[in-house]
């Protein structure tokens, strides 16, 4: 008979199985439990405790490599005897070499009690498994304990074994359950002393893990690991997600049977989608298989209801599978979830969520801040990258600000005494670059910290020193707009002294500039292109003031003057024979997106090649989705996806999605996806884009048409409806009933774009679809979201509409209509009254209000106000 208990009591149990045994009473223990409940743990530990005790034990290990292995637990358990036991040279049948193993085990039992450990039965070979079968028989007169494990769910071996061993009666069967909120408890207490958990922290580690020992213990590794073992009051503190607890899920899924890890790679790709129907088609198995495998991921403490106990673990499974069988299950699961009901936004979402997992080990872990201040201070002072984000190489770059040059040595010509900051000449020869520092957002976070201390720790208020300081922190944030509304809104209490700031040190305005224009609250267009102006006039054309003249260029481009963006180009360009090849490589990105921007699509490719030439990807950091997004864009713009293809291979590190180059990454990429017919790929592009954009607060019509980009996709979708939504709420024209007369901003910055009266919304709205619909699969997409913007589409000037296309728009919903219910919905909704309907059908004003009705009712509408929302 099985007993069913914790791995402290199953401990006890195996020692009291011990004392029993003497040279009349052999005992065969099978302990039985689900993956990484600690059998193997708890074995090793009983092992080594009856060694202490001056037992002989033999032990012998089965694994996956060893199935095909003759006679592998015997040959281990045997592995140090010599003597008669020893395989005879000759050849022996598997039957026979059994039986010697058995007797030789037996006469080790002769000199004193023995214990015989074999973990993992389940991989051992068949012959093994009858070895094991006849050690069981003949140990009932012998002092031998034989402890065997094995998985809850028995293989053919085990279910033979199982049967063979049930009909033995000094046969004992130990199966281990969940650990309980107070085996938590005492392993916290008595393994990671932390001897204050409280009964609420144990419960919610036992919630996570589902009682798995080995997934509780890693927590409790990694909890002990970033907070210490200080005693702290644990009741209120979240159990802490670290590498531990990834490793010890990545160790449960390479323990699993294929079935089951396929079935929980399906489940992660299908998040949020998890029906057992769509798991089944999904993973091409049995729905019983899933449903059994679903039981085996819940009890070994992975799943939880049928999703996954932690969104971790999604991440772990996914990061584990191979990138092209990832690829081919993310494309089969659109298909299967769209056929199963999905909406199209549910599945762009999640296609886009597809490309931001958290791989095992692909984030820095998590440490103590004091630790954290110790790794930045070592990290600045040992192991700072040459070049920072706007100085260039400096003797200590702890005490080096930006737009500071080296100091003389003392008596030398050049010391002056005043100590203060100067830009640094134009040098002679370039050094080996590296053009991006902060490669991650995690890095960029312990940079902006150590500037914060300095900042203030600067003694004089309006310093050189500190405008350089806050230069470099502000152009940190514009590469991490995460970072950028925190920082931007400590720039805000100097407004009053900013035009003296943005005189006196241009690196400053650059930096002011470049940042105003991303944040959504920050400076106007006109006023961020004065900005970098200034800084442009100010800045030597040197290599320690190129960060800041690429930052003004940026701006200036983005902002629709390419031909002031050319001047300062050819400015800037070197003129010292190619000798600074930084300069020329960061100005050729520049005149890539001038270009670009200017419909010069092949011309733009052609530099980014140049800029490729010079500098190898590896050393363009962050800045290669830049250069990614410029090159695809313009293989697009000229009408070849192909050579687009070519660049777009292999996944880009999730680290370039923390940047806002990873944001242009995503546009281009979505535009190529359209290009190429995959609209459900391009719009999980576009989506992700805006979602990043609107949780940095940086979702401006200017920066990025993304919702533009959502509209070409629905309507490649002939999702019509969703792309007039999407035309609304970018140039907000939701608003029908608003008087003639009232301005309605397009976002688009021209005033020529700002219809007031509903006819001249519609006639806009009307526009901007069909430029969409025209140009939704063709390579002048780019060019048309680039004039839409740029304000540059003038609804005066475009041909007359043939009729309002409501019928072609919005079949999905007319569809549930009838003929007649038709007619009145698509009068009602252009802003015809009652009687104007009744008129215009010859019906009376009673049929048009019933008509009403049933319409409101079938459509789920409130009301007029709706149905015009709808299809008007």
């Amino acid at each position: 008979m099985t007993r069913h208990m914790s791995g402290t009591a199953a401990r006890t149990a195996l020692h009291g199985y011990l004392a029993e045994v003497h040279a009349e009473n052999g005992r065969f223990v099978l302990l039985t439990g689900p993956v990484l409940s600690g059998k193997t743990t708890l074995v090793e530990q009983f092992a080594h405790a009856s060694q202490e005790r001056g037992l002989r034990v033999l032990t012998a290990n089965c694994s996956k490599f060893s199935r095909h292995d003759l006679l592998g637990v015997p040959g281990q358990l045997l592995r140090d005897r010599h003597g008669p036991a020893d395989p005879h040279p000759e050849p022996r049948s598997p039957a026979r070499a059994a039986e010697t193993a058995v007797r030789g085990i037996l006469e080790l039992a002769a000199a004193g009690r023995l214990v015989v450990c074999v973990d993992d039965i389940r991989h051992a070979d068949p012959a093994s498994v009858r070895f094991i079968e006849s050690l069981a028989a003949s140990i009932t007169r012998h002092p031998v304990l034989v402890v065997v494990t094995d998985r809850t769910d028995a293989t053919h071996n085990s279910i033979r074994l199982r049967g063979h061993l049930d009909r033995l009666p000094h046969v004992r069967g130990l199966a281990l359950t969940p650990l309980s909120q107070a085996d938590v408890t005492d392993i916290a207490r008595t393994e990671f002393a932390l001897h204050a958990a409280a009964d609420g922290f144990a419960e919610r580690l036992r919630r996570l893990s589902g009682g798995n020992a080995s997934l509780t213990r890693a927590l409790l590794h990694d909890h002990a690991a970033c907070c210490g073992c200080r005693g702290e009051q644990e009741d209120t503190r979240p159990p802490l997600i670290g590498p531990a607890y990834r490793q010890a899920v990545l160790d449960c899924l390479h323990r699993l049977d294929p079935d089951t890890r396929e079935m929980a790679e399906a489940l992660a790709v299908a998040d949020g989608f998890g029906a057992p129907d769509v798991i089944a088609e999904l993973a091409r198995m049995d729905p019983r298989a899933v449903q059994e495998s679903a039981a085996e991921l819940t009890t070994c403490g992975l799943l939880a209801d049928g999703a996954f106990r932690h969104p971790a673990v999604r991440g772990v499974v996914l990061g584990d599978m191979p990138r092209n069988r990832r690829a081919g299950l993310s494309a089969r699961a659109a298909t299967v979830l769209r056929a199963a009901g999905a909406t199209t936004e549910d599945v762009a979402r999640w296609l886009s969520a597809m490309d931001d997992v958290d791989h095992a080990g692909a984030r820095a872990p998590r440490t103590p801040p004091r630790a954290r201040w110790e790794a930045v201070e070592g990290r600045v002072r040992t192991a700072a990258p040459a070049r920072t984000l706007i100085a260039g190489p400096v003797a200590d770059e702890s005490e080096r600000v930006p737009g500071q040059r080296r100091r003389p040595p003392a008596g030398s010509p050049a010391d002056t005494g005043d100590g203060g900051p100067r830009l640094a000449p134009a040098p002679t020869a370039e050094p080996t670059p590296e053009l991006e520092d902060h490669r991650t957002l995690w890095l960029a976070k312990d940079e902006l910290a150590l500037l914060d201390r300095r900042i203030a720790a600067v003694s004089r208020p309006e310093s050189a020193e500190l405008l350089a300081l806050i230069a470099r922190r502000l152009l940190l944030a514009c590469d991490f707009p995460v970072l950028l509304r925190e920082v931007w809104a400590r720039e805000r209490p100097a407004r009053r002294i900013l035009e003296e700031r943005l005189t006196r040190a241009p690196y400053y305005a650059a930096a002011w500039a470049l940042s105003g224009a991303l944040t959504e609250d920050g400076c106007e267009g006109r006023e961020a292109v004065r900005a970098a102006k200034l800084a442009l006039y100010g800045c030597d054309p040197n290599e320690e003031n190129l960060p800041a003249i690429t930052a003004a260029l940026a701006t200036i481009v983005r902002h629709d003057d390419p031909a002031q963006a050319a001047f300062w180009c050819e400015r800037f360009a070197d003129g010292t024979g190619g000798r600074h090849v930084c300069r020329e490589a960061r100005l050729r990105v520049v005149r890539a997106e001038i270009a670009l921007r200017g419909g010069e699509p092949k011309e733009a490719a052609a530099e980014v090649e140049k800029a490729l030439d010079l500098f190898p990807a590896r050393l363009w950091g962050i800045r290669m989705a830049e250069l990614l997004a410029c090159s695809v864009l313009a293989h697009v713009a000229a009408g070849n996806p192909a050579s687009a293809a070519a660049l777009l291979p292999h996944k880009v590190p999730d680290c370039l999605f923390d940047t806002r180059y990873g944001l242009d990454y995503l546009y281009a990429r979505g535009l190529y996806r359209l290009a190429v017919g995959e609209s459900l790929a391009g719009l999980a592009d576009f989506l992700r884009c805006g979602g990043l954009m609107a949780d940095w607060g940086i979702d401006r019509h200017r920066l990025i048409p993304w919702r533009l980009g959502v509209a070409a996709a629905y309507v490649t979708m002939n999702e019509y409806g969703k792309a007039v939504d999407r035309i609304d709420e970018t140039f907000d024209l939701a608003g029908v009933d608003t008087p003639v007369g009232a301005a309605v901003s397009t976002g688009a910055g021209a005033d020529g774009n700002r219809p007031g009266a509903p006819r001249t919304r519609a006639k806009f709205r009307e526009s901007v679809f069909e430029k969409l619909r025209e140009t939704a699969a063709t390579p002048d997409l780019f060019r048309t979201l680039e004039g839409f913007r740029k304000g540059h589409l003038e609804t005066e000037q475009q041909p007359e509409i043939r009729r309002y296309k409501i019928y072609d728009r919005h079949s999905a919903y007319l569809e549930k209509l009838s003929p007649s219910e038709q007619k009145v919905a698509v009068l009602a909704a252009q802003g015809s009254s009652n009687q104007q309907i009744a008129h215009d059908l010859s019906v009376t004003v009673s049929t048009v209000e019933q008509h009403l009705t049933r319409i409101y009712r079938k459509l789920q509408l409130a009301g007029r106000s709706e149905l015009r929302a709808r299809l008007g």
